[in-house]
């Protein structure tokens, strides 16, 4: 919200921050199901509108009664925020394990690896061949390339289809 927010007004973003802040603070999250104002103050923060146009309702509690009913209130909302956060977890553990793949990979298979620094405009992040020359365990490779041996999980690893080339030939001969 912030980023779109400044882009748009370059020059005067500091005089209306307090608006936006104002507006994220309201809004509810959905992870909890409740905004940041009503997790932290029980209630939703008063706007000018609504203190015009408020209904009058007058409290006879003391103030222990007050602090009871507002105890309980919280406990309430947490209570319910706890299980919105839990389904939420959930939910998005299991859309991340859709995406998993589970790649085995034998010693001296040719793969290739993916690298995050290149620019995939100009040419593929992914680079090899590579031979994998120590399995560290079920998701750890050791893989070689023809001047520098790496660790890597195998998230960053896809397997390579094409012939062996010649330096990793001469060292599994």
């Amino acid at each position: 919200m912030i980023k779109t927010f400044v882009n748009k007004n370059v020059t005067n973003w500091d005089e209306y921050i307090n608006l936006l802040l104002a507006a994220y603070r309201s809004t509810p999250h959905p992870a909890t199901g409740f905004s940041p104002n009503y997790m932290m103050l029980g209630r939703e923060v008063n706007i000018p509108l609504n203190l015009m146009f408020r209904s009058h309702d007058n409290r006879t509690e003391n103030n222990e009664d007050y602090i009871s009913t507002i105890k309980s209130h919280f406990q309430n909302v947490y209570e319910i925020a706890r299980e919105n956060l839990k389904s939420n977890a959930e939910r998005q553990k299991r859309d991340h394990d859709t995406r998993l793949t589970d790649n085995r990979y034998e010693l001296g298979a040719l793969v290739y690896k993916f690298d995050k620094t290149v620019n995939k405009k100009f040419r593929s992040p992914w680079l090899g061949p590579l031979v994998i020359t120590k399995i560290l365990s079920p998701v750890v490779y050791e893989i070689r390339g023809e001047f520098r041996t790496e660790v890597v999980h195998h998230d960053r690893l896809k397997p390579c289809n094409e012939n062996m080339p010649i330096w990793a030939k001469a060292s599994y001969q």
